[in-house]
C-alpha cells in the first residue's frame, strides 16, 4: 500500500498544486513560533523540552490518526497516507525556482535568473510578478555563483522535501516517518532561520534564550536526518560519477572528523548533512559545488577538489541526477513492496 500511495501521491503533485499544502506548512510554522514563544523562559533546558514536545504530539497524532484509519477501513489508511506524502513529499517546493531560473539563462537573460534566485533564496512568492521585477540588474553578479547557490539549493530543498521524508516513510511504519521528518524540518527553518516577523516577536528574548531553541532544533534535526542524508547520498554515488562521489564523500567527513578533533567548537559549526551532500554531489556531477567557506575549510584540513566551475549546462546535469536518484529509490522502495507481498 505504501508504494502506490507514494506514486498516487507523486502524480497528484506533478499534476496540481492545491493550496491546503501551503496552508498546513503555514499552520506547522505558527504552531512552532508560538511554541517557541510559550516555553522560552530562561530555563536551561527550554530548547529541547519545546523541541520534544512538538515532536511528541506529531507523533502521537500521526500514529493515532493511522492507527484510526487502519481499523475502520483500508481505503481510509490508503487515502491517509497519499494526503500526508501529498501533503510532506514534493518537487514543486524546488523544482518551479530552478526551472525559472534555467529557463533565464537559456534565454540569455542571466540577470533574470539572479533576481529569480535571490527571490528564491529569501523565501519569495515567486508567482508575484512584482517580486521577480524588484531585483536591480546593474547589480554585480557572477554567472558561475548564481548556477552554483542554484544547484546547492535545489540539493538541499529536494534532500528535505523529497529524499528525507520518503526514506522516513519507508524506515518508520505507517505515516510516522514523513509527519516527524517535515515537522522537525519546520522547527529548523523556523527556530535556526527564524522569519523577519518572528525575529521582531522574539525581540524582547534574551539571545541567550533564543539560542537555546535554535541549538536544540538543529542537534535534533541532524538526528532524525542522519540516516536519510547518507542514503542520499549513498544514491547520488550511484547515478553519478560513482569513484569522485566516493572520494569527496570521503574527503569532507575526513576534513571534519580532523577539525573536530582540534576544534570541536568549529567543527560543530559546520552542517555535516549539508557538507556530505554539496561533496557527494561535487564529485557525482564533477563541478564545485561548495561554498568558498566550506571549500576554504576543505582546503585547510588537506582535501581539495579540482572540479569545473558551475555553468548553465552543471543546472541541467544536476536536474537529471536528482530526477536518476529519485527513480533509484522509488524503484528501490517497489522491489521490497513486491518482496513483502511476494513472501505471504
Amino acid at each position: 500500500m505504501g508504494f502506490l500511495a507514494l506514486i498516487l501521491a507523486l502524480l497528484i503533485d506533478q499534476g496540481r498544486n492545491l493550496a491546503i499544502r501551503q496552508m498546513v506548512i503555514e499552520r506547522l510554522e505558527l504552531a512552532a513560533d508560538a511554541l517557541r514563544r510559550l516555553t522560552d523562559v530562561g530555563g536551561r533546558m527550554d530548547g529541547w523540552k519545546a523541541w520534544a514536545l512538538m515532536m511528541f504530539a506529531a507523533s502521537m497524532s500521526a500514529i493515532a490518526l493511522d492507527w484510526f484509519a487502519a481499523r475502520t477501513h483500508v481505503l481510509l489508511q490508503f487515502s491517509l497516507h497519499v494526503a500526508v506524502l501529498y501533503l510532506f513529499i514534493g518537487f514543486r517546493r524546488f523544482s518551479a525556482p530552478f526551472t525559472a531560473i534555467q529557463r533565464a539563462f537559456s534565454e540569455g537573460d542571466p540577470s533574470r535568473a539572479f533576481v529569480i534566485l535571490q527571490a528564491w533564496l529569501r523565501g519569495r512568492d515567486l508567482e508575484d510578478t512584482a517580486v521577480l521585477a524588484s531585483g536591480s540588474a546593474a547589480e554585480d553578479f557572477d554567472s558561475h555563483a548564481v548556477c552554483r547557490q542554484a544547484i546547492d539549493h535545489a540539493l538541499i530543498a529536494s534532500h528535505r522535501h523529497v529524499f528525507g521524508p520518503l526514506f522516513a516513510y519507508m524506515l518508520l511504519p505507517g505515516i510516522l516517518g514523513p509527519v516527524i521528518y517535515r515537522v522537525a524540518e519546520v522547527l529548523l527553518s523556523r527556530w535556526y532561520h527564524p522569519s523577519t516577523e518572528a525575529r521582531a516577536e522574539a525581540s524582547v528574548l534574551s539571545i541567550e534564550d533564543s539560542d537555546r531553541h535554535r541549538l536544540a532544533a538543529q542537534r535534533g534535526f541532524s538526528w532524525i536526518d542522519w540516516i536519510p542524508v547518507r542514503l542520499n547520498a549513498a544514491g547520488l554515488t550511484v547515478v553519478g560519477n560513482f569513484e569522485d562521489a566516493v572520494f569527496c564523500w570521503r574527503g569532507a567527513v575526513a576534513s571534519r572528523a580532523t577539525l573536530a578533533a582540534r576544534q570541536a567548537d568549529s567543527a560543530a559549526s559546520i552542517d555535516e548533512s549539508r557538507a556530505i551532500l554539496l561533496a557527494t554531489a561535487s564529485g557525482a556531477l564533477n563541478l564545485r559545488l561548495a561554498d568558498p567557506a566550506l571549500e576554504g575549510h576543505w582546503v585547510s584540513e588537506g582535501f581539495e577538489w579540482q572540479g569545473s566551475l558551475p555553468d548553465p549546462s552543471g543546472l541541467r546535469s544536476a536536474v537529471g541526477l536528482v530526477w536518476r536518484n529519485a527513480v533509484l529509490w522509488v524503484s528501490f522502495f517497489a522491489i521490497l513492496t513486491m518482496a513483502g507481498w511476494l513472501g505471504r
